[in-house]
């Protein structure tokens, strides 16, 4: 059934058909690689991401996502350069990170988790909510005092709410989702994508406010009116969800001809 507000479930059908044709290709091309670049299994993971939410948007069971979200996690261990300091954030994007580790902490992905865990902890990455969701997996984790980017009011809001008790912790996710997770300049080129040509449109979900809430074990009755909230992801399938995993179909030939919109990214027709 599907989970998204803002679009179709054609438009996140074909959307997904599209994508799963191109991952099924990038994968084979690694495989083939006696060495890849580090670079391939950044553009591999950042695929992976890109399927996870199109797939939970079109209403795929959730647990067909976890295997998916578990070679992301590792393709994206893979591509950090293991001699390079990351103690300022170096090349990672950062609102990617917290969105992978999130999905990771939903889908109970506990080992490619702590490897990716071990992997920043070795390149000096420090940032708090990195280190809170990871500390999910990893107890022992080093939790650092401070954001990477602690002058953005949407990271802020998340850093009060995991501090706060969790009635109160509740009423903080509840307006970060409400007034500053969707805006341009939490969103940035993601924000209104709903609007444009192409598949540039994954869904607007939050993961790291339902990854904060299932850490904290909060009460997110009220966060499920959420547009942006994904709730089947922190509490499973509901009633009468198939029990056998559901595959995106195959794109049909007229899907792989040439975008008529201009690419945002590798993935995107």
């Amino acid at each position: 059934m599907l989970r998204d507000h803002f679009k179709d479930e054609q438009y996140f059908r074909e959307a997904t058909a599209r994508l799963k044709v191109t991952l099924d290709g990038k994968k084979k091309d690694l495989l083939s690689k006696a060495q890849p670049y580090r670079m391939e299994y950044y553009v591999l993971a950042d695929g992976l991401s890109a399927y996870i939410s199109m797939a939970y948007s079109q209403g795929i069971p959730v647990r067909s996502l976890v295997a998916p979200c578990k070679e992301m996690l590792d393709a994206y261990a893979h591509c950090v350069e293991p001699d390079a300091d990351y103690s300022d954030g170096g090349g990672l994007i950062y609102s990617q990170l917290l969105s992978m580790i999130s999905m990771g902490v939903l889908l109970d992905a506990k080992e490619a988790l702590q490897g990716l865990g071990s992997v920043l902890a070795d390149v000096g990455y420090k940032d708090y909510l990195v280190s809170f969701l990871l500390r999910y997996v990893q107890p022992t984790y080093e939790l650092p005092g401070e954001l990477l980017w602690p002058e953005d009011p949407a990271l802020e809001k998340l850093k009060e709410a995991t501090k706060s008790n969790k009635a109160e912790a509740a009423e903080d996710l509840y307006e970060y989702l409400h007034k500053l997770y969707y805006t341009r300049d939490n969103l940035e080129d993601d924000y209104g994508t709903h609007k444009k040509p192409g598949n540039a449109y994954l869904g607007y979900w939050s993961f790291e406010s339902a990854a904060i809430a299932k850490v904290m074990n909060l009460d997110d009755a009220k966060l499920k009116g959420s547009p942006y909230y994904p709730y089947d992801m922190l509490h499973g399938d509901p009633p009468g969800t198939p029990e056998a995993p559901v595959e995106p179909p195959p794109a049909p030939d007229s899907l792989r001809e040439e975008p008529a919109a201009p690419k945002k990214k590798w993935w995107q027709f």
